[in-house]
This record gives C-alpha cells, sequence and structure tokens, in this order.
C-alpha cells in the first residue's frame, strides 16, 4: 500500500492517524519512508535550522512511537549527500572508509537512527546487463546490537536477491600422507 504525502505536515499527519490503522488491522508489517530529506529541506530555509530540527525530532518520535507499539519495522530510504571536493574526510565518513556523505537532514535525523545501513551499486557488476541486475553492496555501518558486516545483491522488479560471496580462504593443503 503506497500513501504520498508532499507535504512536511500531511506526512506527520498520515504517520499519526493512517498508519497506525493500517498498522492494527494488519494491513502493513513494514513502513518504508522514501527521502523524507526532500520535504524538510524544500518547506525550511537555511536560517531556520532549530525548527527544521525540532520538526524532524518530532516526526523522528512519531516513526519510533509506530515502531515500538505494533512491533513494525520502519525504514527511512537515501537520507544521505555526497561531499564532492577536498573535505575533511573525518567529518564526512560517517562510519564508511572510503566514502564522503553526510545525513542529508544534518545529525538531529542521524542521531535518530537505531540501524544505519548503506545500499551502493557495484561498478562493473552486473549480472544481466541491464542496470536493474547490477550487483549492490548492502553494509551495517552502525548497530548497536549487529557486528559491521555486508552481503552483496540485486534489487529487481521481483524483489532483492542475494548474491553468493566468493569463499575468501584459499584451499587447503593437507600435508602428504593426510587424507
Amino acid at each position: 500500500m503506497l500513501l504520498w504525502s508532499n507535504l512536511q505536515a500531511a506526512l506527520q499527519a498520515c504517520v499519526k492517524r493512517r498508519v497506525p490503522i493500517l498498522l492494527s488491522r494488519g494491513l502493513v508489517r513494514l513502513v518504508v519512508v522514501d527521502s523524507v530529506a526532500a520535504l524538510f529541506r524544500c518547506e525550511f530555509q537555511s536560517d531556520e535550522t532549530i525548527e527544521r530540527a525540532r520538526h524532524l525530532l518530532a516526526f523522528a518520535s512519531s516513526l519510533e512511537q509506530l515502531s515500538r507499539s505494533f512491533l513494525a519495522p520502519v525504514l527511512c530510504i537515501n537520507q544521505v549527500t555526497d561531499i564532492v571536493g577536498n573535505s575533511d574526510p573525518a567529518r564526512c565518513s560517517y562510519g564508511l572508509v572510503d566514502t564522503k556523505v553526510l545525513p542529508a537532514l544534518g545529525m538531529a535525523w542521524a542521531h535518530q537512527v537505531l540501524v544505519r545501513l548503506m545500499l551502493r551499486r557495484l561498478a562493473g557488476r552486473s549480472e544481466t546487463g541491464d542496470s536493474s541486475g547490477d550487483a549492490r553492496k548492502l553494509e551495517v555501518v552502525f548497530a548497536p546490537h549487529l557486528p559491521k558486516a555486508f552481503c552483496l545483491c540485486t534489487v529487481r522488479e521481483e524483489g532483492v536477491k542475494g548474491i553468493p560471496l566468493p569463499d575468501p580462504s584459499p584451499p587447503q593443503h593437507l600435508p602428504l600422507g593426510v587424507q
């Protein structure tokens, strides 16, 4: 089921009123928020950072309450911004080596997440030859209860499919006479 809003206030109302009804009726088991950054960036000017942070924290609190009340995961997508040029690597790594990204909505939003995952398209790895079959790397960047790990996958119309990782260990050679 898809609910759409192009206004931050309407999205907040949807999360507080409509989504709980869908969750309580069992019609929805996963809440996905795609590109919330676009709403908060458009509706607030650069001199309104405190007001934006206040609304972001209220929104994040609503999402967390939904997740706890209905035991439903909440996934927020596309919430980082690439850094171009020479920037301080310590400020830009966001927990990833060789990656320069920052939270699209600043540190107020970045500190609201429990688990931070990064999904990146891998250059030069495609199973089918078209871009929809490009291999991607899903990486655990931050999670207090999970080790840093990754897996490879493809994202297609029919869903996400894992790609087996090559065995990293070299073949073991047994000493002569041992079988």
